[in-house]
C-alpha cells in the first residue's frame, strides 16, 4: 500500500505539472530545453532544414542574358580617342577626346565564358564620329550576371570579330604596324589575338599549344593550324596571335597568314575569315611521309604512286609543279615545287587553295 502510494504521487504531480504548462493538455511530443541533448540523427535533420532554408532566402535568382536588356549600360568601350563609358542607344554621346560620338552597332551573341553553366554575352561594339563616319573604331565587350544583374567583365578589347571556344575568347585588331592602315584600298594587316578571363581581367593567352616544327604536316594542315578552322579559332588552339595579311585588298577574299610566334617558314593562305592551305619552306618541317623542302622527284613519286601530276614550273626554268591528289578525298591536295631536282616550297590543304601558283598574287 506505501507502494502504491508513492506512485500515484509522483502520478499526480506529473498531471499536475502537464496541466500548468498546456492548460491542462499533455504536450504531444517532449520539448527540449538547454539541457536537453538531441539525438545525433535530430540535430543532423535540424542543421539540414536550417542550411535549406537560409539557401532559399539568400540564393539571387540566375538572370538570362539572353532574354535581359542589354542596353542600359553604360558600359566601357573603345571610341576614336579612347575608351569612354557610353551607353548602347542611338544618339550622340561625348567621346574621350571630348567629339561627339555614337554607338551605331552592338551585337550580342552568348557563350558560357565563365565555365558557370550560364551564358554571357560577347558584344561586338562600333562606335564612330558623329560628323566624320569615316573615323570609327571597334571593340568587344563581355556582360555577365553573376549577381543577378547586368554587368561588364573585365576591360573592352580593341577589335572584332570575336570567337570563343572553351573558355577563351579571341579578337582581331587591326596592326598599327600595317602600311597605309585605316585607309580605303590600303592593305590591311589584323592580328587575332586570344585571351582568357582571370576573374577580373582579360589576359592574353590561351591554353593552347603552338604550332611545333616536328609537328607532321597533313592535307588538314599542321598542329592548331587547320584547314577550314577560323582565324580566331587558330589562334585560340595555339594559343598565339595569328596574323592576317590583306596584301592585295582583297578584301579578306584571299589572305597571307602568319605565324609570328614561329616556326619560321610555315605560314598559310586563307579566305573569308578561314585557313585554306598551309604553306612550308622550311626544310625541317616536313609531311606525314616524311617529304619536304629538299626530297628530291623521285621521292615524292616513290610515296605517291599513281597520283603524282606533273607541270611546269612558271618561274624556275626546268622546275615542276608535282600535285598529289587523293582518290577518297578529292577535295584536298599536296602540292610540291621543285626546281627541277629536289623540293623548293609545298602546299597542302584545300583542292583550288594549296595548288595556286602563285599564292594570293
Amino acid at each position: 500500500m506505501a507502494a502504491a502510494g508513492i506512485v500515484g504521487s509522483l502520478v499526480l504531480a506529473a498531471c499536475s505539472s502537464g496541466s500548468e504548462a498546456g492548460d491542462g493538455a499533455a504536450p504531444a511530443a517532449p520539448r527540449r530545453t538547454s539541457t536537453t541533448a538531441a539525438s545525433p540523427v535530430a540535430a543532423a535533420a535540424d542543421a539540414t532544414t536550417s542550411s535549406s532554408s537560409t539557401l532559399t532566402t539568400t540564393t539571387i535568382p540566375a538572370l538570362d542574358l539572353r532574354r535581359a536588356d542589354l542596353t542600359s549600360g553604360p558600359y566601357r568601350v573603345i571610341c576614336p580617342g579612347g575608351e569612354v563609358d557610353a551607353q548602347p542607344k542611338p544618339g550622340p554621346q561625348t567621346g574621350a577626346d571630348g567629339r561627339e560620338v555614337v554607338i551605331d552597332s552592338f551585337a550580342p551573341k552568348f557563350f558560357d565564358l565563365t565555365g558557370d553553366g550560364r551564358p554571357e554575352a560577347v558584344v561586338e561594339v562600333a562606335c564612330r564620329v558623329a560628323v566624320e563616319w569615316s573615323a570609327g573604331s571597334r571593340s568587344v565587350i563581355v556582360l555577365g550576371a553573376p549577381g543577378g544583374e547586368v554587368v561588364q567583365l573585365g576591360q573592352p578589347l580593341d577589335g572584332s570579330d570575336p570567337t570563343v571556344v572553351g573558355e577563351s575568347l579571341a579578337v582581331g585588331r587591326a596592326s598599327s604596324s600595317a602600311t597605309g592602315a585605316g585607309e580605303p584600298g590600303a592593305p590591311a594587316t589584323v592580328v587575332y589575338e586570344p585571351f582568357t578571363y582571370d576573374g577580373t581581367a582579360w589576359t592574353a593567352g590561351s591554353a593552347g599549344t603552338a604550332v611545333q616544327a616536328s609537328d607532321p604536316v597533313t592535307v588538314d594542315g599542321i598542329g592548331p593550324l587547320l584547314v577550314g578552322a577560323p582565324f580566331g579559332e587558330v589562334a585560340i588552339s595555339s594559343g598565339q596571335p595569328l596574323e592576317v595579311s590583306d596584301q592585295l585588298g582583297t578584301g579578306g577574299a584571299c589572305v597571307e597568314v602568319g605565324l609570328p610566334a614561329g616556326p619560321s617558314g610555315v605560314g598559310a593562305l586563307g579566305g573569308d575569315g578561314r585557313v585554306h592551305a598551309v604553306h612550308v619552306t622550311d626544310p625541317g618541317v616536313r609531311t606525314a611521309e616524311g617529304l619536304g623542302v629538299g626530297s628530291t622527284e623521285d621521292e615524292i613519286q616513290f610515296s605517291f604512286p599513281g597520283q603524282v601530276s606533273v607541270l611546269p614550273h612558271e618561274f624556275v626554268a626546268g622546275g615542276h609543279y608535282l600535285i598529289v591528289d587523293f582518290p577518297d578525298l578529292p577535295d584536298r591536295v599536296v602540292m610540291f615545287s621543285t626546281d627541277g631536282s629536289v623540293v623548293t616550297d609545298y602546299a597542302a590543304g584545300e583542292t583550288g587553295w594549296a595548288d595556286l601558283v602563285e599564292g594570293c598574287a
